[in-house]
């Protein structure tokens, strides 16, 4: 038996928007944090080709000293309130010491 077969195209509610901080700062690993963009990015494309008025996710950046990120990088509409989710991206760390320095000026 041969056939094509196909999951029925179901159409889902809107659901909630996923609002993601993204960890940036001087010792943040850029092209990680600008991989993340680019995930965020593909699934806001992906779900937009589902419904044309979906963007699930929105993000801002987030800079633990308190200061603000540069304004070149990436930046998506929408985002209001409080983050769901933080993306540490990584931080260039010299060593171990150097490591335990850093996690504790972001927390």
């Amino acid at each position: 038996m041969s056939g094509f077969f196909a999951m029925p195209y179901i159409e889902s509610p809107p659901s909630t928007l996923l609002r993601v901080d993204i960890l940036w700062g001087p010792d943040v690993l850029a092209g990680v944090a600008l991989a993340v963009v680019d995930v965020l990015r593909s699934v806001n494309v992906l779900a937009a080709l589902r419904s044309p008025r979906a963007a699930p996710v929105a993000w801002r950046w987030w800079c633990a000293d308190g200061t603000r990120a540069p304004g070149a990088l990436p930046r998506s509409a929408g985002f209001r309130g409080t983050a769901h989710l933080l993306v540490v991206p990584g931080w260039h760390a010299q060593s171990g010491p150097h490591l335990d320095k850093l996690l504790h000026e972001a927390a």
